[in-house]
């Protein structure tokens, strides 16, 4: 698990593809990134291109040291399905001493 010190701004970049590694296309989706705390789970700012989500992380918006879990939704159109991927323990916050 990668660990970060608080308060330095991170991108997260997530890649998401089929089973057999080929691009899944978030276009015409209704897509949503959560992250988790010990604070709660709380619902990301994130920019989408193709099949890439990114989701940068500024030290201001950092609180909390600890683990991080995160956890991708992609509703598809109509919402008839829901497709759910976690990442349990994603990256934890460190103190800078």
């Amino acid at each position: 698990m990668a660990r970060y010190r608080i308060g330095n701004d991170m991108t997260i970049i997530w890649s998401v593809t089929n089973k057999d590694g080929s691009s899944f296309p978030l276009a015409g989706k209704e897509v949503h990134l959560y992250y988790t705390c010990e604070r709660g789970r709380f619902e990301a700012d994130i920019q989408i291109q193709d099949n890439v989500v990114a989701w940068g992380f500024a030290g201001r918006d950092q609180r909390v040291l600890g683990g991080y879990t995160l956890t991708l939704e992609v509703i598809q159109p109509g919402g008839k399905r829901i497709i759910r991927k976690g990442i349990c323990n994603a990256f934890t916050l460190v103190g800078k001493g």
